[in-house]
């Protein structure tokens, strides 16, 4: 018997754009975000939130933050929210509703506004296990470490 309730759909996209002045712009990205929303037929409750960090070309050979913009819009169903590394040409966007959407629409939306030239797309129903029932032992969590938390 499956012991989860469903809670939501999220779609995570992760792009490489041909050029890097399309997600370098605060005023484009909060654009964008307040575009995807209509044509997912969904809301703003708030935003969009635009947050810049200063570009640092001596931090793109590392794993340490290069700046970029982040942006997120809270909607009636959950967010959308983005990042952006323009000095890696890339961006990661995340829509998270928990009613349906077609993940194709935010997709196409993506590659026409901001030059996609390759992605990698994942589409996840989201689940919570179900409530445990006094009579139910507690589930115990293990950390890292391998004790229980």
């Amino acid at each position: 018997m499956d012991k989860t309730t469903f809670s939501g759909w999220h779609l995570m996209l992760d792009a490489i754009v041909r050029d890097p002045g399309w997600i370098s712009s605060a005023d484009k990205i909060g654009e964008f975000l307040t575009g995807l929303i209509p044509r997912l037929g969904m809301e703003l409750l708030d935003g969009p939130r635009i947050t810049e960090v200063d570009l640092d070309p001596s931090m793109v050979q590392s794993d340490l933050d290069d700046g970029g913009i982040t942006g997120y819009c809270l909607i009636t169903t959950s967010h959308l929210s983005i990042h952006t590394w323009p000095l890696r040409n890339r961006f990661c966007l995340d829509v998270f509703s928990c009613r349906r959407f077609d993940p194709q629409i935010v997709i196409d939306y993506a590659r026409e506004e901001f030059g996609v030239v390759s992605e990698s797309a994942h589409w996840i129903e989201r689940r919570w296990p179900d409530a445990v029932s006094v009579e139910e032992p507690t589930p115990t969590a293990v950390c890292a470490t391998g004790r229980a938390v």
